[in-house]
């Protein structure tokens, strides 16, 4: 089936490919909006109760902000259709599908799924929906510290992926872009891993329109979907291309050179790629539950309730084998960063609070620093610390205004509040720091990012 005249397609780093005929070449993207038309809309109040605080990125359809629900304190992620996408008559179908697609997802309850609030439009016309703001790391951001993701996390993330992706096609929605950037991996209520899919905007119902628009990204986006052919198999197919990435280290495709040499190589499937050939060691059950996943026919992929039926035994086999990384230098990381272990500053914390931080830390092999003095962390150097833990009843200045200032001079390094007991609603002001704790109740949350933000110090063998 030949490609739809002009889909646009999502890339990472705002990138947009354009596919005719054949794929095109990668040109500039949507991420380089200056005219200020989403800008202005900072501090003003859209779908009825939520005010818009700052812009935190752009995607190849939308812009999300992050916002507060007025009268509930709580705060809330607004995404905010782009102009160019939904103008002339191209862009009225596409608003039409949006908007329909949205409200199709506000059906659906899941727990590793994040909740859609309410869709509509913004006071300049533009459509846009808010949705529940999920604190945590991208599933992207985990693996860039892993040759390959830990065993208990990989089976907790997966089987709360597939079963995400099992109620959803249950429903009649395909998500259509099961990639690492829609993923936020954090712990739940009792410190165990947790993985939540994000990104329902362009989801899509069975039964509607065929789509303005393919929507995925690169090597996470099916054969035949590039080709407008979405199915329930294509979200396998996405899933199954995260599942490689985490149990090799490496990408699909990941010796491409551009997303367009991507693209191309995915058209041209006529095999499923096999993991073991990135890391041999992995067993054969792995080997062929990803297989299968990544298989250009979409009707030879397992379903999700298959997926989750090979899953625990897949994971089991990879336990036995006890692999260690063979990937080959998929990712540079610098000698002296793995001979320097990581370093957390903690900053006005009492004894209680640092008695589980010394000891998770001890056990994840980070090492600590401990002050009293909110200069210490502003005059550290980007990079110094990889993690600060603050003391959320920081007298002067304030955690916010702390958190906002390591933000704009320490983007490298990530941010935990620790509360002596759980914070109240609105208790960080507009402050989004990487995790907020009670310590020492979650120690185990504690744990678990640790483990999130240790670059692995296994060595890779050729």
């Amino acid at each position: 089936m030949p490609l739809q005249a002009e889909p646009r397609l999502r890339a990472r780093n705002h990138e947009t490919v354009m596919a005719g005929d054949k794929v095109g070449v990668a040109i500039s993207g949507f991420g380089n909006v200056e005219d200020g038309t989403l800008l202005d809309l900072i501090g003003s109040v859209q779908l009825g109760s939520f005010r818009i605080l700052r812009r935190l990125g752009v995607g190849g359809f939308a812009t999300a902000f992050l916002a507060e629900q007025v009268g509930v304190e709580r705060l809330a992620v607004v995404k905010v259709g782009d102009p160019r996408v939904f103008e002339d008559d191209a862009g009225s179908e596409a608003r039409a599908r949006f908007e329909e697609e949205v409200l199709a997802t506000t059906r659906v309850t899941h727990p590793n799924l994040v909740t859609v609030y309410v869709a509509g439009s913004t006071t300049n016309g533009l459509p846009a929906y808010a949705m529940e703001y999920v604190p945590g790391f991208t599933m992207e951001r985990r693996m860039q510290h892993c040759s390959a993701l830990p065993s208990p996390e990989l089976l907790a993330y997966f089987t709360q992926l597939a079963d995400v992706i099992r109620v959803l096609h249950r429903a009649g929605i395909h998500h259509r872009d099961v990639s690492p950037g829609n993923v936020i991996v954090s712990a739940d209520s009792d410190g165990a891993p947790k993985a939540t899919l994000l990104d329902l905007g362009i989801s899509r119902s069975r039964g509607s329109a065929s789509p303005v628009f393919v929507a995925g990204t690169p090597r996470y986006v099916a054969p035949e979907q590039l080709r407008g052919a979405t199915t329930t198999a294509s979200d396998i197919f996405g899933l199954g291309s995260l599942l490689y990435w985490c149990v090799t280290g490496a990408e699909l495709f990941w010796d491409a050179s551009s997303s367009k040499e991507v693209l191309e190589r995915t058209l041209a499937m006529t095999r499923a790629p096999l993991p073991s050939v990135a890391r041999p060691i992995l067993p054969d059950e792995v080997d062929s539950l990803v297989s299968q996943m990544l298989d250009p026919n979409p009707r030879q992929r397992p379903t999700a309730e298959e997926v989750l039926a090979r899953l625990p035994k897949a994971v089991r086999a990879l336990e036995r084998s006890a692999a260690k990384a063979t990937v080959r230098a998929f990712r540079a990381v610098r000698a002296e960063e793995r001979e320097k272990p990581p370093t957390i500053l903690c900053i006005g914390l009492n004894e209680l609070q640092l008695e589980p931080v010394r000891k998770h830390a001890a056990a994840t092999g980070w090492e600590l620093e401990v002050s009293q003095s909110a200069r210490d962390a502003t005059r550290a150097s980007d990079g110094q610390y990889k993690l600060g833990m603050l003391n959320a009843e920081l007298p002067s200045p304030s955690v916010a205004s702390l958190v906002a200032h390591l933000r704009e001079f320490q983007p490298k390094s990530a941010i935990a509040v620790v509360f002596a007991r759980k914070p109240q609603a609105g208790a960080l002001e507009t402050a989004t720091p990487d995790l907020s704790l009670e310590l020492p109740k979650d120690g185990l949350s504690l744990f678990w990012f640790l483990r999130a933000l240790q670059p692995d110090g296994e060595s890779d063998d050729e």
